[in-house]
């Protein structure tokens, strides 16, 4: 009898009767699982709200409290056993809500659509729409180094995009070399500065410029002394001094080269060669900025020999026109620094297996400073860095239970430290979506490629980093 007064009780303090009379509830109470039958709706509104007619079965109002959904981890929300279609639940793992549709649990984005857009190409494929990003403030650099060029297969061509008055991205120019050949990957790699866009593929390195009407010109074509095959070049640009990585290791594991090139007049000229005969795939990243050339090697995990060392980053200072080896730097039980560099404020971001490591230069040498700490890495892949945010991309991952989706998680530098702003997923999460296997972040703007096999789709999503 007790329990059924209970039962009573709360069903008389949730119910709304006609009228305006409504009921201000805030005892907490156990209630067994019950069916509450409403006249017309359900109105929860605090004392100072606005009482407004609603159309809504459940109307929810208050100036200064909010409505909360549950919140799970990942591993709570996939175990949730017959979940009604419908349901939406808040993941604390993802940091966004998650809705069942029936089948799938799908997770909510909010974007504007000034702001994102996905560019998806033809099911050619050997398309590689986003093999490599660049992007600047209004404009950005996408590479698709394996397209179908003029009926010649893995061409590349790289688009130019410009974002206009509306804050829309349009597509200025499609650059290509002047000759198409064929297993060209032009695009593989790019690398821009001060309206100079330089290009790497597997038959050369190739320079434009912009000109008056703003398109992109082809200048110079650079014949590399050494044949990579199929591994093509990796480039990087500063000032009049163009670093290019013959990335013959790919086959070899000990014949990079690092070719460094001047220009003295409207001509490039080969002014330096870099080798190292103990390192293992020298170059697999590179960056150039204010007088130092920073060569990853990647680690190459098993694969290395037992009395070389698998993950180091070589740094080289300009020194009266000479790119002289300064420091290596090492760090034990960790395969993959160097996998990723990136020069950014006068600092060296470099990726190690569980986050970033970040360092400084003082007192002549190199130190790590600080480290950027990935939350349940799944694995750190490819970063991008700018300002206060740090884009770290995992494809070729399991994101909920599709394998290889991908996702990119946003870092933001605060005052006490890095901490997880947001995480991405794929838009169009599908088994086998290689989503994030390229980042770029130039101020609020983002750029994301990814890669559907299941829809043979090639797409770069564009967005701003406070969504």
């Amino acid at each position: 009898m007790s329990h059924l007064l209970h039962i009573f009780l709360v069903t008389i303090l949730l119910s709304i009767w006609v009228g305006s009379q409504s009921f201000i509830y805030s005892q907490k109470q156990i209630v067994e699982s019950q069916e509450i039958k409403l006249q017309k709706s359900l109105r929860i509104f605090s004392k100072d709200s606005v009482q407004n007619a609603s159309s809504s079965i459940m109307e929810v109002q208050s100036k200064n409290q909010g409505f909360s959904f549950p919140l799970f981890t990942s591993e709570q929300r996939q175990n949730i056993v017959n979940p009604d279609v419908g349901l939406i639940v808040y993941d604390t793992d993802q940091d966004k809500l998650y809705f069942f549709d029936g089948t799938l649990w799908q997770g909510l984005e909010i974007t504007n659509s000034k702001d994102t857009f996905s560019f998806e190409l033809s099911s050619e494929p050997a398309n590689t729409f986003g093999e490599e990003l660049i992007m600047q403030d209004g404009f950005a650099f996408i590479a698709a180094a394996d397209q179908t060029v003029s009926g010649r297969s893995y061409s590349g061509v790289v688009y130019y995009y410009q974002k206009n008055a509306e804050n829309y991205w349009v597509l200025k120019q499609i650059i290509r070399p002047d000759i198409v050949l064929r297993d060209n990957a032009f695009g593989f790699s790019m690398s821009y500065r001060n309206d100079t866009l330089v290009c790497g593929s597997n038959m050369g390195v190739y320079v434009f410029a912009k000109n008056t009407s703003g398109d992109f010109i082809e200048t110079h074509k650079i014949n590399i002394p050494t044949v990579t095959e199929f591994a093509p070049y990796r480039v990087s640009l500063w000032q009049n001094y163009l670093a290019v990585v013959s990335s013959g290791a790919f086959f070899t594991y000990n014949d990079d080269v690092i070719y460094i090139y001047q220009k003295n007049g409207n001509t490039w000229s080969l002014s330096q060669t870099i080798t190292d005969s103990n390192d293992l795939l020298l170059g697999f990243s590179i960056s150039m900025d204010n007088g130092f050339l920073f060569l990853g090697n990647g680690g190459i995990g098993e694969n290395a020999p037992p009395d070389v060392n698998k993950s180091r980053i070589h740094i080289y200072k300009l020194q009266n026109g000479q790119f002289n080896l300064f420091q290596i730097i090492k760090e034990r039980g960790d395969d993959w620094l160097g996998k990723t560099v990136k020069y950014h404020n006068n600092q060296l971001y470099a990726n190690v297996e569980n986050g970033v490591n970040i360092y400084t230069l003082a007192n002549n040498s190199w130190y790590k400073s600080d480290f950027v700490s990935i939350p349940n890495p799944l694995v750190v892949n490819y970063f991008d860095v700018y300002g206060e945010y740090l884009l770290n991309g995992e494809d070729g991952t399991s994101v909920d239970e599709f394998t290889n989706s991908g996702r990119v998680i946003f870092m933001k530098k605060t005052n006490t430290g890095w901490i997880k702003n947001s995480v991405r997923t794929a838009p169009d999460i599908e088994y086998y979506t290689w989503f994030g296997q390229k980042v770029s972040v130039f101020k609020q703007d983002y750029m994301i490629s990814g890669y559907s096999a299941k829809r043979n789709k090639y797409y770069v999503l564009f967005g701003r980093t406070y969504e």
